[in-house]
C-alpha cells in the first residue's frame, strides 16, 4: 500500500466531469458506475495512465468504513495534484464512506488514503471505438475496458490477410492512431504497462467509419 491524499471534483453525486481527459464517454452507468478518479500529470502520462485500476481505503477516519475497500479507475487528468493525490469523482468518495456520512466526509475536502494498483475487472469486453475525423487513410480510435493491468504501453493492427503488425501511434488520452486503408475483419493486439497481452479480431467493425465499435 501506498500514502497519499484523497480529494473529490465535479458534483457530490456525479461522474467529476461528463467524459474526462481520457476521452471514454459516459462513465456514469457499467461498467464505470462513477467509481473514477483523476491523476496527477505525471502519472496520467499524456493519457498512458489512462485505464489503470486502485484500490483504496480510508486512514483513520471516522466517516469512513474499514471494509471493503473502494475499486476506481483513472479516466481523467488533475493538473494540479501531486503524485500522491487521487482526485475522486464525488460518487466514489462518499463510496469510502460508512452510510449516511458521505456529506460528512466531502465536506472534509480531503482525506489521508491508503492506494495500489489493482487487476482490473470490467464486466465488459475490450471495446474499440472509431472517433470522429478519421477517414479511409487517417484511422483513429478508442480502446476501452481493457483487463488486467489496465494501462497501455502498445497498440498494434494488422490488416486481415497480412503477417504484418503495425504500430498504432498514441494521440491523447485512451485514443491511438494508425494509417490506411485497412482491410477488415482487422485484428488488434494491445499490451498493457504490465505487459499483458490480449489480441482481438474485430468483427463489427466493417469499414472504419467514425461511430463504429
Amino acid at each position: 500500500w501506498q500514502t497519499g491524499r484523497g480529494t473529490w471534483y465535479g458534483p457530490p453525486l456525479g461522474t467529476g466531469t461528463n467524459t474526462g481527459a481520457c476521452g471514454y464517454g459516459e462513465l456514469e452507468g457499467t461498467p464505470y458506475d462513477s467509481n473514477i478518479v483523476a491523476i496527477g500529470s505525471e502519472s496520467f502520462n499524456d493519457g498512458l495512465g489512462c485505464g489503470a485500476c486502485f484500490e483504496v481505503r480510508c486512514v483513520n477516519d471516522t466517516n469512513c468504513r474499514e471494509e471493503p475497500t473502494t475499486v476506481v479507475v483513472v479516466t481523467d487528468e488533475c493538473p494540479e495534484c501531486p503524485a500522491d493525490q487521487l482526485d475522486f469523482s464525488g460518487t466514489a468518495f462518499e463510496s469510502l464512506a460508512i452510510e449516511g456520512q458521505g456529506d460528512a466526509l466531502r465536506a472534509k475536502g480531503i482525506i489521508s488514503i491508503e492506494y495500489r494498483r489493482k487487476s482490473c475487472d470490467f464486466a465488459a469486453n475490450i471495446t474499440f471505438e472509431v472517433v470522429p475525423g478519421s477517414n479511409e487513410f487517417w484511422i483513429a480510435f478508442l480502446v476501452k475496458y481493457v483487463p488486467g493491468y489496465g494501462a497501455l504501453q502498445s497498440v498494434e493492427v494488422q490488416s486481415s490477410g497480412s503477417n504484418t503488425w503495425e504500430n498504432a501511434a498514441h494521440l491523447w488520452g485512451a485514443v491511438w492512431q494508425i494509417d490506411g486503408p485497412l482491410t477488415t475483419p482487422t485484428s488488434v493486439r494491445v499490451t498493457t504497462v504490465g505487459g499483458e497481452v490480449a489480441t482481438c479480431v474485430l468483427t463489427g467493425i466493417t469499414s472504419w467509419s467514425p461511430g463504429e465499435t
